[in-house]
């Protein structure tokens, strides 16, 4: 899992996420190195489980499938990758939770959708920003419009596009408004253009993974994450491997009507400019 998300009553949640290839082999990380929880999985379900979001009760500590939002199989997730019987799909990127009305938001990295559920796990939509796909296809939506970290705050659903990182694609914060806890497209807007990211280079695709915001929602804390172009047995494919060394904590504030870049954290001491994990 990588997403993760606390309701008003105190219940958590947690989203599946499949981008963990191992950049240096199975001979690393070992086979199988990718396998869902077995409440998930519902048997060897590998497929159904990578779009899972768990519930873990606030005062029992049980967990449970709250929802499955829909994945396609994706020959370069193999689930055994000696094998490459089994296929998964890449996953959610992040959930939030609307305090006001206690629904659930998720990214999916499949298709590049915000699918929005009631506290009950009913289905309330999905919400398309950018280019619906025509047909379900295997991997990743494309750059540009693959969706990663979201947080409602404050009446707002706050979400990232994961364009690369670099000096001429950098990554985007966009917003909707949220009247009555339920996503209203037709306020779709750019926030803020993210400046480049110290490591985006073209092996390391940095995405933007999580956010926060301060109590007066003048300040976001920016969470990056680098990806890696590598896929089943270090074949290339399209940036499923996690790579530290490359990303730092960043803070943005609300300053004259607009979010100005205004600090970066290096975490760790590896590379000198970070090497944050994001989330």
């Amino acid at each position: 899992v990588f997403g993760i998300a606390i309701d008003p009553q105190g219940n958590t949640y947690t989203a599946a996420n499949g981008l963990w290839e191992p950049v240096y082999g199975t001979a690393w990380f070992g086979d199988p190195y990718l396998r869902y929880g077995d409440i998930g999985r519902a048997g060897s379900d590998e497929l159904g489980a990578s779009g899972t979001i768990y519930k873990i009760d606030a005062l029992t500590g049980v967990a449970s499938v709250f929802v499955r939002v829909p994945q396609v199989s994706d020959p370069n997730l193999p689930i055994v990758p000696g094998t490459g019987t089994t296929k998964g799909g890449p996953g959610l990127g992040n959930i939030t939770v609307d305090y006001s009305s206690g629904n659930l938001f998720a990214t999916s990295l499949d298709d590049g959708k915000i699918y929005q559920y009631s506290p009950s796990g009913s289905s309330l939509g999905t919400f398309d920003p950018f280019t619906v796909e025509a047909s379900p296809t295997p991997g990743m939506i494309p750059l540009g419009e693959r969706l990663w970290a979201i947080e409602a705050h404050a009446g707002k659903l706050y979400f990232s596009v994961w364009n690369g990182g670099t000096a001429s694609n950098r990554n985007e914060i966009w917003s909707v408004n949220l009247p009555g806890g339920v996503i209203d497209g037709g306020s779709l807007a750019m926030e803020f253009q993210v400046p480049a990211s110290y490591g985006a280079n073209s092996s390391d695709s940095i995405t933007v993974s999580d956010l926060s915001f301060s109590s007066d929602g003048n300040t976001m804390l920016i969470g990056e994450r680098s990806l890696r172009n590598y896929g089943a047995n270090g074949a290339l494919a399209d940036h499923y491997a996690p790579h530290n060394h490359t990303t730092s904590g960043r803070k943005a504030e609300f300053i004259s009507g607009a979010w100005v870049l205004t600090g970066d954290v290096a975490t760790g001491n590896n590379a000198s400019q970070g090497e944050a994990y994001g989330g």
